[in-house]
C-alpha cells in the first residue's frame, strides 16, 4: 500500500471512509491490517436500498429486503462507536418490526445526533426510547401517529418533515412535547396533512396546556388553502412566543388572489410573538 495512505491518522481514514458507501467501506478491511477496523468506526453511515447489494439467490422482493435489514443489523452490532448521522433509504411497508429493531441499536453520539429516514409505508415509532437523544430528525414517506406512550423528544432542536402522513393534532402534540425545538420544517406535500374533523379538531383556546417557548422559525413547503393547513400555522403563530420567522412556500399552482388571501388571513391572525416576520410566496420547486 502507498506509504501516504498507510501513514494517515485513524480520523483522516474514517472521514474517507465516510463518503463511500458503507458496503465499499467495508471491503477495506482486506487492504491491510491497519485498515481491517476502520470502517467499524466510522461515524456517518449512509444506507440505500437501491445501491445496497445483498446476496444473490432466490426470493420475492420481500425476501430480498430482509437481507437487507438482516444486513444493516449486523453492521450496526460489529459498529464500534458513537454514530453521528444514520441515513436509511427504503420501503418499509410490513417490515415496520425490523426497521425498529435497527433504530433501537443505533448507537448516538452524546453531541452530534441526526437521523435522516427515508422509509416507504413506515409509521415512525415515536415512542422509541434511543430517540429521545435526536438533536436533528428527517422524516420522509412515512407515518407520523398519535401514541399515548410518546413521551417526547427532550433533545431535539431541527425537524424536517417531507411528504409524511400526520394530523394537526399530531403535531401539535409532537412540538408541545420536544421543549427544545427551534426550527420546524414541513413538506407537506398532496394532502400529507390530514384532519378528521371530529377527532383532531383543535382550537386555540383548547391549547392552554402547550407551551412552544423555543420554536423560533417554523417553514411551510407545498401550502395550498386547505383549512387543516392554514390552522396548523394559525395555532403556531399564537402559541410560540419567541417565533421569529414564519416563510410560507406555496403550491406552484396557487393563483396570485389565492396568495393574497391566504397572507392576509395569516397577518390578521393572533400571534404570541409581535415581532414574527411572516413571508408568503409561490415556490416555483415544490
Amino acid at each position: 500500500m502507498d506509504d501516504r495512505i498507510s501513514n494517515l491518522t485513524s480520523p483522516m481514514i474514517e472521514n474517507i471512509l465516510c463518503l463511500v458507501p458503507i458496503q465499499e467501506a467495508a471491503r477495506t478491511s482486506i487492504l491491510s491490517k491497519e485498515w481491517r477496523y476502520h470502517w467499524t468506526k466510522i461515524p456517518k453511515l449512509v444506507i440505500n436500498e437501491g445501491t445496497f447489494q445483498v446476496s444473490p439467490g432466490k426470493g420475492d422482493q420481500h425476501s430480498k429486503r430482509q437481507k437487507l435489514y438482516d444486513a444493516i443489523y449486523q453492521i450496526l452490532l460489529q459498529h464500534e462507536g458513537p454514530i453521528h448521522e444514520f441515513t436509511l433509504s427504503t420501503y418499509a411497508g410490513d417490515a415496520c418490526y425490523e426497521i425498529d429493531r435497527i433504530i433501537s441499536h443505533l448507537p448516538f453520539d452524546p453531541i452530534y445526533r441526526k437521523l435522516p429516514l427515508k422509509l416507504g409505508g413506515y409509521t415512525f415509532p415515536i415512542s422509541l426510547s434511543p430517540l429521545n437523544q435526536l438533536t436533528d430528525l428527517y422524516l420522509s414517506r412515512c407515518f407520523l401517529n398519535y401514541q399515548s406512550a410518546f413521551n417526547g423528544f427532550g433533545s431535539l432542536t431541527n425537524l424536517y418533515m417531507k411528504d409524511v402522513y400526520t394530523s394537526k393534532r399530531m403535531l401539535l402534540h409532537l412540538l408541545s412535547n420536544s421543549p427544545l425545538i427551534k426550527s420546524l420544517t414541513l413538506n407537506i406535500g398532496n394532502g400529507h396533512l390530514q384532519e378528521n374533523p371530529e377527532r383532531d379538531s383543535v382550537a386555540i383556546e383548547d391549547l392552554s396546556d402547550i407551551s412552544l417557548e423555543h420554536l423560533t422559525e417554523l417553514e411551510i413547503r407545498n401550502l395550498t388553502n386547505r383549512k387543516c393547513e392554514l390552522d396548523f400555522v394559525k395555532l403556531v403563530l399564537a402559541k410560540c412566543c419567541v417565533l421569529k420567522k414564519v416563510n410560507i412556500l406555496l403550491y406552484n399552482k396557487v393563483d396570485k388572489y389565492v396568495k393574497l388571501q391566504i397572507l392576509g388571513i395569516l397577518l390578521s391572525s393572533p400571534r404570541a410573538s409581535l415581532g414574527v416576520e411572516i413571508i408568503c410566496k409561490r415556490d416555483q420547486k415544490c
